[in-house]
């Protein structure tokens, strides 16, 4: 038996662990959660931008090769919505679908025993095994939130990623008129705000619809219960943003929040092509520019203000997912931009409630929603002329309880509001 190393989360690491031995995949399961734990206390509950980014760290540690994944060895999570929130080996399974019942499938059956195994019994693993003569161990652990909710932890599994237990989200309502792959064959600044715009009228009639669902299928929830079932809603159709019309190629719609704290840069709702970034505040800088190299506040200040209809196009260094070797390791713990690329984005001030009928008790809330090209380095080192073309729109401005509580569903709920152990 291989001795115990202890990770960071107080467990066994990915390469100590012999699949085929239940203890040493229970323990390595212990390591995944114990270091969510540790991050989450390490934070006050006020803290909620630092939490957040931590969540994110952490999240993709567990992604990573080394303590928390060693080749065969790692961990996914799934919802009680039976939406996968993290997949450590597959990270394109995010937001996709379990089904339980999935016929073909290699493991549905035994991930369907894992998480009946741990009802009721938050805090516990429960193990089974699998895998005929070659068997192995998968054990799993279930974790409350405060709403009624719960996620489940499981380290062990091993399967494919076509494995038919897992499906693609339905995305009944995402088409655009003017798509990603549009833009990314002929990427004129017509097809980029066009394909903008229709990014902006998807999302509105996404919200207004998880928004009248919920009215519909539970009318005597009220207060927190009522929102959190929202925005649950809309998280499981979140992965839509990264598939069929709404990505392609290097292009991609990404939505923040409009009205940030001066204090804390605006936070990201949701990114179509890194889930690394959903829920972080954009307190990352372009060392390459020679003006505002912060780019919450460079967006901030190109839009000029923050009203429905406000527009600009903005020159910055990103990351370009077409390009292997455009990555800036530890970006986020650094501060820095994920890349070295240029971008052109533009961006657009827009009200998610756009599209819900009158009289229904949701205040204006608003988002910045973008999405870019890359030109070549010569368009960022060019000067900008026209300080940004930033065009007014009528004035709704509202920050709130909304705003905040989509980015905890967004980013807390997926990998799980846990609650430390005493």
């Amino acid at each position: 038996m291989h001795p115990l190393i202890t990770g960071r989360g107080g467990g066994r690491v990915a390469e100590d662990v012999d699949p085929t031995n239940k203890e040493h995949v229970s323990e390595f399961l212990d390591n995944v959660v114990g270091y969510y734990e540790e991050a989450y206390s390490r934070h006050p509950p006020d803290a909620f931008n630092a939490l957040i980014r931590e969540v994110n760290i952490y999240s993709r540690a567990v992604r990573r090769e080394g303590e928390y994944k060693h080749g065969e060895i790692y961990s996914l999570s799934i919802n009680n919505r039976n939406i996968v929130t993290n997949h450590a080996r597959y990270p394109n399974l995010f937001g996709y679908e379990f089904n339980p019942d999935a016929m073909g499938s290699d493991v549905a059956s035994t991930i369907k025993a894992l998480i009946e195994g741990t009802e009721g019994k938050p805090g516990m693993n429960h193990c089974e095994t699998y895998g005929g003569e070659a068997m192995r161990y998968a054990c799993a652990r279930r974790v409350n939130d405060p709403y009624g909710g719960h996620l489940t932890f499981i380290a062990g599994l091993r399967h494919s990623e076509d494995d038919s237990a897992f499906s693609p989200p339905d995305c009944n309502g995402f088409e655009l008129e003017t798509s990603a792959e549009v833009v990314h064959e002929n990427p004129t600044d017509a097809n980029l705000e066009a394909y903008v715009k229709g990014v902006i009228s998807v999302a509105q009639n996404q919200f207004a619809g998880t928004v009248l669902a919920s009215l519909t299928d539970l009318p005597n929830l009220t207060g927190p219960a009522r929102t959190f079932d929202i925005l649950r809603r809309a998280y499981d159709q979140s992965a839509c943003y990264r598939i069929g019309d709404l990505k392609h190629g290097n292009i991609y719609t990404f939505i923040m929040e409009a009205e940030a704290d001066p204090e804390e840069p605006a936070a990201v709702i949701i990114n179509g092509n890194n889930f690394d970034l959903n829920g972080t505040n954009l307190e990352l800088n372009d060392d390459r520019l020679s003006g505002e190299q912060n780019i919450a506040r460079l967006f901030t200040q190109e839009l000029g203000s923050a009203e429905i209809g406000s527009s600009t196009y903005v020159n910055y260094h990103w990351d370009d997912p077409t390009n292997p070797n455009d990555n800036v390791a530890n970006f986020l713990e650094n501060g820095k931009v994920p890349g070295t690329s240029c971008k052109r984005s533009y961006i657009e001030v827009a009200d998610i409630t756009g599209a819900l009928p009158p009289g229904l008790p949701l205040g204006p809330t608003l988002y910045i929603f973008g999405s870019g090209t890359y030109p070549g380095d010569d368009v960022c080192e060019a000067e900008d002329d026209d300080g940004g073309c930033a065009i007014a729109g009528t004035v709704h401005t509202y920050k709130g309880a909304l705003l905040n509580l989509f980015v905890m569903a967004f980013v807390l709920f997926p990998v799980a509001l846990l609650r430390r152990r005493m």
